[in-house]
């Protein structure tokens, strides 16, 4: 039995020592937790006095304007662009509109033109017959 009791006792130093290393290992880890902990919390502290700074103040607020701002661009942009595309059409139709009473009143003025200096050559006809007529008229008698 006493062998039994120092082999009993043997392994229980030897559990004793075990158990002793983890708990200082577990000590150690404890230790590096905590710093990290407290880096953590510090860091945690400094965005809290970034987020009551002024930078952040009111940020819901500014951030509603600037949603504002940037939705009522859009809608302006998209008025602008179909006030561009009906103003688009409205000049390609007054052009072809005056392209096409230009081109009629050129037409009306080219056949007027055709029509005077065609009475312009009767009328000289006219007149050269009249004139020779009259010549050989005078000359019989």
């Amino acid at each position: 039995m006493s062998a039994l009791k120092e082999a009993a006792g043997g392994e229980l130093l030897d559990d004793l020592r075990k158990l002793q290393a983890r708990q200082l290992k577990l000590k150690e880890s404890r230790s590096e937790l905590r710093g990290s902990m407290a880096s953590e919390e510090k860091h945690a502290a400094d965005l809290i006095t970034q987020l009551t700074g002024e930078r952040y103040r009111r940020i819901d607020e500014r951030h509603t304007n600037a949603l504002i701002d940037v939705r009522t661009n859009v809608l302006a942009n998209a008025d602008l662009e179909l006030y561009h595309k009906a103003l688009d059409k409205a000049l390609m139709s007054f052009h072809s509109i005056k392209m096409k009473e230009i081109n009629e009143s050129l037409t009306t003025h080219a056949h007027q033109t055709e029509t005077s200096a065609g009475e312009r050559r009767m009328l000289w006809l006219t007149g050269v017959c009249f004139f020779m007529c009259s010549f050989f008229l005078r000359a019989e008698r």
